[in-house]
């Protein structure tokens, strides 16, 4: 679970086969980095997940009640995977926000839309294989 304040993210596998999903699913197994990187200047959270080579992942976000939009109409997500590799700006509507926390259900984020040549695909998120070996 990575988070601020009143925003909470969390891993889950995507057990519903869908794509897009929409519903929580079981959480995985999140380590602290060690040695974590300070950065004054950003409210970032680093976790490491227990993960399964080709099990498909969701993103969830918890906006509490707590949270101020003040006067805005909804709320950026901005998720880092892969040290970087992907990175996905997520805008969600207040209107959404509100929906959700009513329901007691978080944001989830299950995919991602990229350029294929002239046309766009959405990708869900899957554990790719992890490949060890000495740094050069």
């Amino acid at each position: 679970m990575a988070g601020l304040k009143d925003i909470v993210v969390r891993v889950a596998r995507n057990t519903s086969g869908k794509v897009i999903a929409d519903d929580a699913g079981a959480r995985l197994l999140e380590y602290e980095r060690p040695n974590p990187v300070v950065n004054q200047f950003s409210d970032s959270v680093e976790r490491y997940v227990e993960a399964v080579t080709g099990q498909a992942f969701q993103i969830e976000v918890y906006i509490q009640p707590s949270f101020k939009f003040y006067a805005a109409s909804g709320i950026t997500v901005g998720i880092e995977i892969d040290d970087k590799t992907i990175n996905i700006y997520k805008h969600i509507a207040r209107r959404r926000v509100e929906q959700n926390q009513k329901a007691g259900k978080p944001i989830v984020i299950s995919s991602v839309t990229h350029a294929a040549g002239d046309r766009y695909l959405r990708t869900g998120f899957a554990f790719g294989s992890l490949h060890l070996g000495e740094h050069d």
